[in-house]
């Protein structure tokens, strides 16, 4: 899933999983529980390039290997 734009937001009732979530362009805000990446695959990783706003919910990331997370020149 790529999120590329000014200010976007995961929303939703119950919690949501991406296995593969590239985050570009502006603020990205998180309004629900999520996990990201569902194997140790090297494609299943979480990968922030921009603001990213938990909003006091919590964020699970399922990979387990070190590359994960790629939070290029992102901010948590």
């Amino acid at each position: 899933m790529l999120l590329n734009g000014n200010i976007q937001q995961i929303l939703g009732a119950f919690s949501t999983t991406f296995y593969h979530l590239t985050m570009q362009n502006g603020t990205k805000i998180m309004n629900v529980n999520t996990g990201v990446g569902g194997t140790s695959s090297p494609y299943n990783v979480l990968n922030p390039i921009t603001i990213f706003s938990l909003k006091s919910n919590m964020l699970s990331v399922y990979n387990p290997v070190p590359g994960g997370i790629r939070p290029a020149q992102g901010l948590f």
